[in-house]
């Protein structure tokens, strides 16, 4: 997330809690638009703690809410920017399961972080993910959900993202990278694709305890291999009432490779 000068920092804390009458508090920040001064601002509940967590969404709902500041004042959001909970945010799920996505983009620094942008329709996900050293791998330790009502607002949505990723990520690969192998998506599994296969690793401990890829699913093609990827994972958000939860590069292709080639021995 992007951050900004403390003495602005100041300032959120001071302008959220008069605008909110004190019931929210400033968190982080979001977005930044440099050149129109729009920042767009995390705040969360006052009466929300890791020790009443359960109780309170229980009975209050999501503890975490977006502030939109269009340069001089709190507006309405253009894009009407949500922040989910938790991976299992029904409001979240709802919104993005009537159709598979569209569209992904992907950014990279050093082996597990990560910012990945996913759109469903009128939906744009921010999932964002990093190491955690008592899980011994990375998870999503970020959600953020866009919906831009005109179709037009999507690309300026997709260039602002772009604008605020941190220095040192890199763009790649949305389901393959020469350097980096398999993009897997984590639901009650990991699956990826493959040329033209869908595939899969059983978890272990940790990231680095992962089994080398195998094949779920073979296709007629890549692009087809792509769209029932996309099904796939629609029905899994669906039946598991839980989104992605990590996204990780399995480079460990020998055994699929092999698999393949045997494959296409038995074809001839």
């Amino acid at each position: 997330m992007t951050k900004i000068k403390s003495t602005s920092e100041t300032a959120f804390k001071k302008l959220i809690k008069d605008f909110t009458n004190t019931q929210y508090s400033y968190h982080s920040i979001l977005l930044r638009n440099e050149e129109t001064g729009e920042i767009w601002v995390l705040a969360i509940n006052k009466n929300y703690n890791s020790y009443n967590s359960g109780e309170f969404v229980k009975k209050t709902g999501n503890p975490y809410k977006v502030f939109y500041w269009n340069g001089s004042e709190f507006a309405v959001d253009p894009f009407l920017t949500y922040r989910p909970y938790n991976c299992y945010d029904k409001e979240c799920i709802k919104k993005i399961t009537t159709k598979p996505f569209d569209k992904v983009i992907a950014y990279w620094s050093g082996k597990y972080n990560y910012h990945i942008f996913q759109q469903y329709g009128k939906y744009v996900m921010w999932y964002s993910g990093k190491y955690f050293v008592s899980q011994s791998c990375s998870f999503v330790d970020h959600y953020c959900l866009f919906t831009c009502e005109q179709k037009q607002s999507i690309p300026m949505l997709f260039d602002l993202l772009k604008k605020n990723i941190p220095k040192g990520f890199k763009e790649v690969d949305t389901f393959y990278d020469e350097k980096r192998g398999i993009l897997m998506r984590r639901y009650r599994v990991y699956r990826g694709v493959y040329e033209n296969r869908i595939v899969k690793v059983n978890m272990s401990l940790g990231v680095d305890c992962f089994e080398a890829p195998v094949t779920f699913k073979i296709c007629s093609s890549h692009e087809e291999a792509i769209q029932e990827f996309k099904l796939i994972e629609l029905e899994h958000i669906k039946e598991s009432g839980q989104l992605p939860v990590n996204f990780y590069f399995a480079n460990s292709l020998k055994h699929l490779k092999k698999e393949i080639t045997q494959t296409l021995k038995s074809k001839y």
